[in-house]
């Protein structure tokens, strides 16, 4: 009698150890997210000279991730140093560039209110030669700047082209917060699932289940 006790008191340990592992998991803090803010316009001018893939009239859409360690966009502050990178999407990709949050002058921040609505944007550029470029789809000409400041000159290949975005004054133009948009770039999760997890969890489970089963042997 004193084995089969210390048997199901073994098992129904373990399975309390098994579900506190599982529901400390549950529980952990959701990861951190991606937002996604976004500038939509067309392309008034390729100035200067010819660019691959682009013309007047096609479709130009910038996109500033931002990442503060958050899960939220409610109420949100990113400043520049939050930037994980600026694409430059003109004719639906026929050319892109994703640059790195390397500035040669930026101020300002991204901010949302309280639905989540952008109210400020920052003003970000790099007018160096040396602007670092992630990728790019311009096969003719390489990217060496780009300009979030309020004008329509947004960004500036190594033949002298420059693209120009339609915009208005300054009422419609990449400063304007109005003509901006964000969303999450990636799904929360409530916890990483990893092998060392799987473990923590399915042992005690396995094992508390199977003796807490087994127990009527001993009867």
């Amino acid at each position: 009698m004193v084995v089969i006790m210390k048997m199901q008191n073994l098992g129904i340990a373990l399975g309390i150890t098994g579900l506190g592992v599982v529901l400390q998991a549950v529980n952990a803090p959701a990861n951190a997210l991606v937002f996604n803010a976004t500038y939509t316009s067309t392309v008034s001018q390729i100035n200067n000279a010819t660019l691959s893939g682009v013309s007047a009239g096609d479709s130009a859409v910038i996109t500033v991730a931002l990442d503060n360690n958050g899960t939220s966009i409610d109420s949100q502050t990113w400043t520049p140093s939050e930037v994980d990178s600026i694409t430059f999407n003109f004719n639906n990709g026929a050319n892109e560039t994703v640059f790195n949050p390397v500035f040669s002058s930026d101020s300002g921040s991204f901010v949302t209110n309280a639905l989540g609505v952008l109210t400020s944007v920052a003003s970000l550029q790099n007018n160096s030669p040396s602007v670092s470029v992630e990728n790019t789809t311009s096969t003719s000409n390489s990217p060496i700047a780009f300009y979030i400041d309020g004008y329509n000159s947004v960004i500036r290949f190594n033949n002298s082209a420059a693209v120009y975005i339609d915009s208005t004054g300054f009422s419609n133009n990449t400063l304007n917060a109005a003509d901006w948009t964000i969303s999450a770039a990636s799904s929360p999760v409530p916890w990483d699932f990893n092998p060392t997890a799987g473990a923590a969890i399915g042992i005690p489970l396995f094992f508390g289940l199977r003796i807490l089963r087994g127990r009527r042997s001993y009867v």
